[in-house]
């Protein structure tokens, strides 16, 4: 799995972080402390023909997890 976690501040003064990165990765856990206010997000990269399985576990103050295609 190609991953990366990101996060960008709205409103006033432009800025984008991107906080991890990787590629091929088999599992992974961790915690983000968020640099600034703003969105911040995640993606992940099935890198292979074969079908993923991807369990998220989240928990402290969120508006709400978008998933996507």
């Amino acid at each position: 799995v190609g991953y990366e976690i990101h996060g960008d501040r709205v409103g006033g003064a432009s800025e984008y972080i991107s906080y991890e990165a990787a590629s091929g990765a088999w599992s992974g856990q961790g915690a983000l402390v968020a640099a600034f206010d703003g969105r911040h997000g995640w993606y992940w990269e099935n890198q292979t023909p074969e079908p993923l399985t991807l369990t998220l576990h989240a928990s402290g103050a969120y508006l709400g997890v978008q998933g996507g295609d």
